[in-house]
């Protein structure tokens, strides 16, 4: 009877079910009573479930709760007449009316499908629903947003034409193309997309479009806008390359149209698939291509008359070519033609022509302004009167040289240094000072081993003496009221002589007594002669010789150079040391090899600066390369042929951070060079372009050796450079010669308790990663002391070294550190502890900065507010380092706020 129970209980249950409202189902509360209705079966005793009822039963059971799951799936939403139409075809049923046609349909006439025998069509067909749903709203929302992505807009402005709207993406809307289209990718992919083909292939087709389209429009933008001031307003172009400029104005016709009509569209899909529009864009592009060909090809030529055109952008170049005929406009310009000066000084006289006349140069290193003799008049082609410049500056600086070699016996050598003529203008440049003091030095020494050959066994002795009174009256030099200019001179010249003073002292205690000694032929050896036969380039400069045929040469060891007379301007000179020395003989030797130099060793060591030094003592131009990644081989092969033609040096600063592709092919430049000085050859070609060769130009590499990212030189790269090793430089000798060009007496005991400190501290302190106890760190210390020195002058030089070493070290030590760091600098300076220079105006100021920011005028916290603006003075950079919440921020925005306090009318400007 328990049998015949269940049953009649589970088929009063469907039948009940078949008559519900299909909008009113609850699928779950469905397959719950069914899910009882099976326990209940289940729970019937063993016995009846062998019987026919039984097995009946359990059956209707299992198929109803089979189809529950099936009934929830067709409840879906994204069910529409299609999919109950696949349905109906599914299950083969003919008299059912879906519920899109029938919004009064029963359950009842679902369950007469009988769905459970066909669960894996009615899962799929419903599983086909939700997918195309999905991809309607996708779609949908895709045409959303495109119908309210528009340009965004920039004006062009340029001078006698009317604006023009260059166009862009926002960003985000330019990652919603790449997004979208990844998303109609996804779905041309999708077995679902039949119902939606068209409309998916039509976006599609339109956002590929709008990219390409897109990206070309940026490529034109960019192109037009460069060269339109140059074919449009550019009488110079217009004059040389006529053909061009008429297809240029056919061009900018073409291009402000289509981005005016553009930017009146607005909408960036609408615009960018306007039909032909891409085809027009393409053929705009090849059009711009062959004008930007022909000004490149212009460019080169102008760059093979004058080779230092290749050092210059080619926006530079371009607007020096444009204002050529205007000199004045294009002084700006002159320091990155001639590298140390700043600008020249043009006379109220003019040519008959109506150009200017140049009459004086001005530094741009150092302070100094130099006449030129005679003055130059600007007159023809820019390219033509700047090698007219260039010559006439060297021809200026020659004819101080003799000047100054006849000077300079006639007068003290103090007064010879610093003579001045009527209107307090220095006689000599710095330049030329420096290159008579090295020849009068390299003739003394000579004339001194001769004395010696000729049995004056203490000539060297007594010069040895000679030059160290020259050298305290030097000193004494620097500690009088000298100007910015002079003070450069005189510390220059106190390095050089103190050089000098050490190359002689090492020669006594060597008892070197002959001219032809190794230690003396081995040194850099300024000479103002007539070239022995064996010397190199014997031809050239002819112009710059003396009345007997004197040139100015760099002698060393076997090498001999000429002297270019390259204007230098009036900046500091490296300290010279046996390792500069070593470098140079090394340079200069693979030079007189016609090879390249390739100095390597670890950051700090001066591998740069003495390759720079060197130039300057031989008057040579030399460009500074930071090599990166990024650099390609056309760059490359404009570098080269500029050095070339321009008898210039260049020093490839981390040379081996350019990838290998690019290092293999600079292996076929640089070997066009060097064979080409190796035949004496007038003309080589270079990356297919035939040049002049000068072959007085030097190539030189420097390398960090074991770093990440470094590339491994090809071995035919490395045939052609002389490799050299530079790993300690000597940091005593350097402290020492930086005191004494600073004014110190006592440098040598000075410099040797620096060095000791900087070693211990090295050693002893704590590894923090600001620490630095390098040459860098070195020069900004003693840069400070000898501005302490100069304040005061009366104090003992041991505690104005200390209060350096104190005062700008304090600041980056960490605290468990301060007890180490104190220490050794009692034990080095026992009992010398000078009260702390303090500026007294600008602790104010940092005061009343802190009450007006809101901050507390802690002592402490105004301590590094005031050290953080002394940092600044002698470096160009200040890291603030320390914990959160330690006043970091506060320090920088306090001290700017001290400054607009102190001179209002020069506000520090903030970039955060």
């Amino acid at each position: 009877s328990k049998l015949w129970d269940v049953c009649e209980n589970l088929e009063k249950f469907i039948f009940s079910s078949k008559s519900l409202l299909w909008s009113n189902i609850d699928a779950e509360s469905l397959e719950e009573v069914g899910k009882s209705h099976l326990k209940a079966v289940k729970g019937l005793h063993k016995r009846t479930r062998s019987s026919e009822a039984y097995r009946c039963v359990d059956k209707l059971c299992k198929n109803f709760l089979s189809t529950t799951p099936l009934i929830a799936l067709l409840g879906a939403k994204s069910m529409r007449p299609r999919h109950w139409s696949l349905l109906l075809k599914t299950t083969g049923a003919a008299n059912f009316t879906p519920p899109c046609d029938d919004e009064n349909m029963l359950l009842g006439g679902l369950l007469e499908l009988d769905l459970h025998k066909f669960s894996n069509e009615v899962e799929e067909i419903c599983d086909q629903a939700s997918k195309e749903e999905k991809m309607e709203t996708t779609l949908q929302q895709i045409e959303e947003r495109w119908s309210s992505i528009n340009f965004t807009m920039t004006p062009y402005k340029q001078a006698g034409s009317d604006d023009v709207p260059l166009l862009g993406f926002n960003e985000e809307d330019y990652e919603a193309l790449e997004n979208d289209q990844l998303i109609i990718q996804g779905m041309l992919a999708s077995r679902f997309v039949g119902q939606f083909e068209k409309q998916v292939n039509t976006w599609h087709k339109n956002l590929f479009t709008v990219n390409e389209v897109y990206l070309l429009t940026g490529e034109i933008q960019r192109t037009w806008s460069y060269l339109e001031p140059l074919f449009i307003h550019s009488d110079e172009v217009k004059r040389e390359l006529p053909e061009d400029a008429s297809r240029f104005s056919l061009i900018d016709v073409n291009v402000r149209s289509t981005l005016a009509k553009a930017w009146g569209t607005k909408n960036i899909k609408i615009a960018f698939n306007e039909e032909g529009l891409y085809q027009k864009l393409e053929g705009i592009q090849e059009q711009l291509d062959l004008c930007k060909k022909s000004l490149a090809d212009f460019l080169d030529g102008r760059r093979r008359q004058f080779p230092r055109y290749y050092f210059v952008s080619e926006a530079d170049l371009l607007d020096i070519l444009s204002n050529g005929s205007r000199p004045e406009k294009i002084l700006s310009h002159v320091p990155k033609i001639y590298l140390s000066t700043k600008t020249f000084v043009l006379s109220d006289k003019t040519t008959a022509s109506g150009r200017p006349i140049a009459a004086e140069f001005i530094a741009g290193v150092g302070s100094e302004t130099c006449a030129f003799e005679p003055p130059v008049p600007l007159d023809g082609k820019v390219e033509i009167y700047m090698q007219t410049v260039l010559d006439a500056q060297k021809m200026s600086i020659f004819a101080t040289i003799g000047r100054s070699l006849t000077r300079y016996h006639k007068m003290s050598r103090s007064e010879w240094v610093l003579a001045k003529d009527d209107l307090q203008k220095p006689l000599d440049p710095a330049q030329t000072t420096l290159f008579v003091l090295a020849v009068n030095y390299v003739n003394e020494v000579e004339t001194v081993f001769r004395k010696m050959q000729n049995g004056e066994a203490n000539a060297m002795k007594a010069y040895s003496k000679k030059q160290k009174t020259q050298l305290g009256d030097l000193i004494k030099l620097t500690q009088s009221n000298l100007t910015k200019g002079d003070r450069t001179r005189v510390m220059v010249c106190i390095t050089m002589d103190a050089h000098a003073r050490d190359i002689v002292e090492k020669m006594i205690r060597s008892k070197v007594d002959t001219v032809d000694s190794f230690m003396w032929q081995s040194q850099l050896k300024h000479k103002f002669r007539v070239p022995p036969s064996h010397a190199r380039f014997q031809n050239r400069n002819l112009e710059l010789r003396g009345n007997g045929g004197e040139r100015a040469e760099v002698a060393i060891c076997d090498a001999i150079l000429p002297y270019d007379y390259e204007y230098l301007g009036n900046g500091p000179r490296l300290v010279i040391t046996p390792l500069t020395d070593r470098v140079y003989v090394t340079a200069t030797q693979a030079l007189n090899l016609k090879m390249g130099c390739a100095p390597a060793g670890p950051a700090g060591t001066g591998k740069t600066e003495t390759t720079k030094d060197l130039a300057n003592a031989l008057a040579k131009l030399i460009y500074v390369i930071n090599c990166s990644p990024e650099m390609d081989y056309q760059g490359l092969g404009n570098i080269f042929k500029g050095v070339a033609s321009s008898g210039a040096w260049v020093c490839f600063d981390e040379f081996n951070r350019l990838i290998p592709e690019v290092l293999s092919v600079c292996t076929v430049q640089f070997k066009a060079v060097c064979d080409g000085i190796a035949a004496d050859a007038v003309r080589i070609r270079v990356e297919g372009d035939e040049i002049t060769l000068d072959p007085t130009c030097g190539a030189f590499i420097t390398m960090n050796p074991g770093y990440l990212g470094r590339s491994e030189l090809p071995e035919g790269l490395k045939a052609l450079f002389r490799p050299m090793t530079v790993m300690v430089p000597d940091l005593i000798l350097i402290c020492e010669n930086m005191l004494m060009a600073e004014g110190f007496g006592t440098a040598k005991a000075l410099a040797s308790k620096f060095y000791c400190l900087y070693s211990l501290l090295k050693a002893l302190l704590s590894a923090q990663l600001h620490y630095d106890w390098g040459l860098r760190a070195i020069k900004s210390v003693l840069v400070v002391a000898g501005a302490f020195k100069r304040a005061e002058p009366d104090l003992a030089e041991d505690a104005l070294l200390m209060r350096a070493l104190r005062d700008f070290n304090i600041p980056k030590i960490v605290r468990e550190d301060e007890v180490v760091f104190f220490g050794l600098l009692g034990d080095l300076f026992p009992g010398v502890d000078p009260p702390r220079r303090r500026d007294e105006k600008l602790e104010s100021y940092v005061v009343q900065a802190c009450e007006q920011l809101g901050n507390d005028a802690d002592d402490v916290f105004c301590l590094k507010v005031v050290q953080t603006e002394e940092l600044l003075a002698i470096r160009h950079c200040v890291f603030i380092m320390g914990p959160a919440g330690a006043g970091k921020s506060q320090c920088w925005r306090t001290l700017k706020l001290a400054r607009d306090l102190r001179d209002p009318e020069l506000p520090t400007k903030v970039v955060d």
